[in-house]
């Protein structure tokens, strides 16, 4: 086992330890201290009577974070305990008019969708003109993903290997994501990019990064 791997099992066994992957509490508290320091980098750009969509919602804690603004809930499986409003929807077929929405909401949920660029374009189609697109991306290196896959029957439970899993399936660049904004005409507004802050994100090179764009 080389230094990396040693390094990899290391932080993956802090994080379980921690409940971080497994204790619905701790998830839900460590969300929600993300969520509301994060929200102060777009919250400039929405407004009280603004209408949007978390897309891939999870929970749905950003709707909290984000009251008296008015977010709608969307996940392919919501869960029994978020908040209100829910809708069970999918990512590639927004159940929402077109250019209905003045925001759009993505965190950390790119990885997930079967079609990432579909997902896009439905984004764009719902948004109205000069409407926002904010999404928290992440981008690992394949070739990380593709080791913690290979090292899961060694380390990693279950969860995070199903995680993992997907994302490895559906991976694209920040290079792809960058082509599939300038293919969809969406103007940069913001974009920040987050220094990494655990061993994992440092080893492997991972790119935490802000988009807040703009439809045209």
């Amino acid at each position: 086992m080389n230094l990396l791997d040693k390094l990899l099992f290391k932080s993956i066994d802090t994080l379980n330890k921690k409940g971080a992957h497994t204790n619905p509490l701790r998830i839900k508290e460590n969300i929600r201290k993300f969520l509301e320091k994060t929200s102060k980098e777009f919250i400039g750009y929405l407004n009280n009577s603004s209408i949007g969509a978390d897309i891939g919602s999870g929970y749905g804690i950003l709707s909290d974070v984000l009251k008296p603004i008015r977010v709608y809930n969307l996940d392919i499986n919501p869960p029994t305990s978020g908040y209100l409003p829910q809708i069970k929807g999918d990512a590639e077929k927004l159940p929402f008019k077109d250019n209905s929405l003045d925001f759009v909401l993505f965190f950390y949920s790119f990885p997930h969708f079967n079609n990432p660029k579909k997902a896009f374009e439905e984004a764009k189609r719902v948004l109205k003109y000069n409407g926002k697109f904010i999404a928290m991306m992440e981008f690992l290196r394949y070739p990380f993903q593709k080791r913690l896959i290979e090292l899961n029957e060694i380390s990693m439970n279950q969860i995070i290997y199903n995680e993992i899993n997907q994302e490895k399936k559906n991976y694209f660049s920040k290079k792809d994501f960058e082509k599939w904004v300038n293919e969809l005409n969406f103007k940069k507004i913001n974009i920040k990019e987050y220094p990494p802050t655990r061993k994992i994100d440092i080893i492997f090179k991972t790119k935490k990064i802000l988009y807040i764009l703009e439809k045209q």
